[in-house]
């Protein structure tokens, strides 16, 4: 009897420390799970706060050109890309300064507005992507526009939705939307990062398109420019307002008339990619689209 009593008694022993195994490794697990969630909630926050505080100084940027000038034309001097070790410091929320980072600013409304472009435009565009008929997916992502209820894109990644539209096309070699070429992106092997359709298009804006930031691709799709004219433009900018674009193109007043509701010198949208090394030495990819003229953040992705 002795003997069963003992064995039952150590039965329960190794129970109880096999329970007692089991419940302590599920509670390292647990607080394990839970700290990684709190790191990448500090890293997050960080991210956030980091952004926030260039944004700010963007914008503040962007107001104070405004007040200079009556047009807008990004150059390397003003703002389009920040090394911070040359140009500011700013500092993480435990007021520690931030190693690299950088900053690009682009006008939004040196593209295409997809909400508004025509399909002569659009067809005009896509013969810069020769791998599918310009004309076939110019029809397939206007009748995807026509068919939205209020006929309005909020995304521009709603055009994957089309399936002949595939991410490569979207999205080019540019996968991390990072906007700089990285070594598992160089899919063409030419040493430069080959651009998608999104990086023509947007859907900020009203429709005209700034042709002081506008690229060549974009300039030769407006209906009324001609590949010439479009060199012209790059060429002879900025123009500080729209008589002076009529002048300096020695346009007539039919071709003004024509070119006038499709153009502009000034801008009000912009986007903003922060590009940042956190403590831990990965880096953080940002993205936000400000509204100039009420200094709002109206669109914000964190990495």
């Amino acid at each position: 009897m002795r003997g069963r009593k003992k064995s039952s008694l150590l039965v329960i022993i190794l129970f109880i420390l096999f329970f007692l195994s089991v419940f302590s490794l599920s509670l390292s697990y647990s607080l394990r799970l839970k700290i990684d969630l709190f790191k990448r909630y500090l890293q997050r926050f960080n991210s956030l706060y980091i952004t926030r505080g260039i944004i700010n100084f963007v914008i503040a940027k962007l107001e104070k050109i405004s007040q200079q000038k009556d047009y807008d034309f990004l150059e390397e001097e003003d703002f389009l890309k920040f090394k911070g070790k040359k140009i500011l410091n700013f500092y993480d929320f435990k007021k520690e300064p931030i190693k690299n980072y950088q900053i690009y600013v682009f006008d939004e409304e040196a593209r295409l507005n997809i909400n508004t472009v025509s399909l002569e435009t659009l067809k005009r565009l896509l013969k810069h992507f020769p791998r599918w008929s310009s004309q076939k997916l110019a029809d397939k992502i206007l009748g995807y526009r026509e068919s939205k209820k209020n006929k309005l894109l909020y995304s521009l990644k709603e055009l994957l939705f089309i399936p002949e539209l595939k991410k490569d096309y979207f999205y080019g070699e540019d996968l991390n939307e990072s906007t700089s070429l990285e070594e598992d992106e160089d899919l063409n092997q030419n040493g430069k990062l080959d651009l998608g359709i999104k990086d023509f298009l947007t859907i900020y804006g009203e429709g005209k398109v700034n042709i002081n930031n506008a690229g060549l691709e974009v300039l030769e799709s407006i209906e009324g420019l001609s590949l010439d004219k479009a060199k012209e433009i790059v060429e002879k900018r900025p123009f500080k307002s729209l008589e002076e674009v009529k002048e300096k193109l020695s346009l007539s007043d039919e071709e003004f008339q024509r070119l006038n509701p499709k153009i502009k010198v000034e801008s009000n949208y912009f986007r903003v990619v922060v590009i940042f090394e956190d403590r831990e030495g990965s880096f953080r990819v940002n993205r936000a689209i400000v509204k100039r003229d009420s200094s709002q953040v109206i669109y914000f992705q964190p990495f």
